[in-house]
């Protein structure tokens, strides 16, 4: 099995060898490092020697302001798929808050406390907004499906394990089939009609109910379960 593992994922680890290797030769690499001496020469340096009470509390509401555009940008959003995108961003902006405005507490005092306290309910918030549109999508894919006439089996809330390969939806197993055949995030949502946030908030899952934490143990448990998948990790 290990071999097996090993031998799908060996020309992956080959061409991603060789494109690190050409990055790494690449003007814009060299203009990474070029940059990053002129950081520790430059003014971030001398914003080191700084004070935390001067630095930090601006840093934070540079981070405030950030939320406040991505909302209003999610607020102006069509419907759909475009404003789901504003709030992921939106979400990504409320995160990198809470954790500036926790870093900045002990300069920032009680204002910035509280902005911790608010950006992390927020942070809550949108992340259930995130899971409800993920089971949406599910739903809609799940109908897709059964109008193809694609029927799998479902197991009833009585008998469904909770861990295990058995206790995986039909939706999580078809996102587990898919990148356990390489498939990125990206692929797998193209090919399910549903979006990469979907896709990932799946992946999750399926992590949690496995026990695992990467693509390749998911590979390997797939290949344990799934022995109709050939070498090459189709599925027919």
């Amino acid at each position: 099995m290990q071999a097996r593992v090993s031998s799908h994922f060996a020309p992956r680890a080959a061409s991603a060898r060789e494109a690190l290797l050409e990055a790494l030769d690449s003007d814009r690499y060299l203009a990474l490092l070029t940059g990053l001496d002129q950081c520790f020469s430059g003014p971030a340096a001398v914003l080191a020697e700084q004070a935390a009470g001067a630095v930090l509390p601006p840093a934070v509401r540079r981070a405030r302001r950030r939320v406040r555009r991505r909302a209003q940008r999610a607020g102006r959003a069509p419907a759909g798929q475009q404003r789901e995108t504003a709030l992921h961003e939106t979400r990504k902006a409320v995160k990198d808050a809470r954790y500036a405005a926790e870093a900045a507490r002990p300069a920032g005092g009680r204002k910035t406390r509280r902005l911790a306290r608010r950006m992390k309910k927020l942070q809550a918030a949108l992340g259930n907004h995130h899971d409800a549109v993920a089971a949406r999508d599910a739903a809609r894919a799940r109908k897709r499906l059964r109008r193809l006439g694609v029927r799998r089996r479902h197991w009833t809330a009585e008998n469904k394990p909770d861990t295990g390969w058995p206790s995986l939806t039909a939706t999580e197993c078809t996102v587990a089939e898919l990148v356990s055949q390489g498939s990125t995030n990206q692929q797998a949502a193209d090919q399910m009609f549903v979006s990469m946030h979907t896709v990932a908030f799946h992946l999750r899952q399926i992590f949690r109910k496995l026990g695992i934490s990467s693509r390749v143990e998911l590979t390997r448990i797939a290949l344990q379960e799934r022995p109709d998948v050939d070498e090459d990790h189709k599925v027919t």
